[in-house]
């Protein structure tokens, strides 16, 4: 079946039935602790899957790509809730704690034997190409190609979502964003894909209710070249 174009008119939350079995009970989690981040996980999975299909990926690294950026902020599940709550910006030491998310996630996948292929992507998806990333400092194709993908989805997602203290940027700002990235924080080349497909796709602005928490919670994105979480 050929996948669709990732719509975010009304699709910011999906049943956890919806997605793989295997991912449910992690997803689960994430839901009840902070629906904005289950929300975020689901439609940057989305924005990726249509992404690699569009590179003409196989089908298994279709699935690979989708999953991992499924799964690509689980490790928030271990980040205390005050601080994914907290509305306005973070201190030095907060962002040091949330930054821990990337490697915290990494280790919870590597200890569930279906999912420990995933740990890699998940761990590596906030390098940035020019090495001043996180958490291993990885630079250019040293990175995995996996985390390279979800790079560019998630910083796109955040910035076109809307947060308490700033709103969402338009798709035509935040791909100027990502063009202004390229070769400092993404992958020159997977940027310009990702820019040209998406500059021939209407993409509506996504609804975040969801019947998992506060309806009126929204995510907190960082700028995308300043996105260090």
């Amino acid at each position: 079946m050929a996948v669709q174009p990732p719509s975010t008119e009304g699709g910011g939350c999906e049943p956890i039935s919806r997605h793989p079995m295997v991912a449910r009970p992690l997803l689960a989690r994430m839901a009840a602790k902070h629906a904005p981040t289950y929300q975020h996980l689901g439609r940057v999975s989305r924005i990726a899957e249509y992404f690699a299909t569009h590179l003409r990926l196989s089908r298994k690294e279709v699935r690979l790509v989708s999953l991992s950026a499924l799964l690509h902020d689980i490790g928030k599940l271990e980040i205390p809730d005050a601080l994914l709550t907290k509305e306005g910006w973070l201190t030095a030491s907060e962002i040091e704690t949330v930054c821990e998310h990337a490697a915290r996630g990494a280790d919870i996948l590597s200890r569930i034997p279906a999912l420990a292929d995933l740990a890699g992507a998940v761990r590596h998806h906030h390098e940035w190409f020019d090495g001043r990333g996180y958490p291993d400092g990885l630079q250019g194709e040293d990175i995995p190609w996996v985390s390279r993908v979800i790079a560019i989805c998630d910083a796109f997602d955040s910035m076109i979502t809307p947060r308490p203290y700033a709103p969402a940027l338009s798709v035509d700002q935040a791909l100027e964003e990502l063009r202004r990235g390229a070769g400092t924080q993404f992958d020159p080349e997977l940027t310009r894909l990702f820019v040209e497909r998406q500059q021939r796709l209407t993409v509506v602005r996504p609804k975040v209710h969801c019947e998992w928490g506060d309806p009126e919670q929204r995510p907190r994105p960082l700028a995308v070249r300043h996105k260090r979480m």
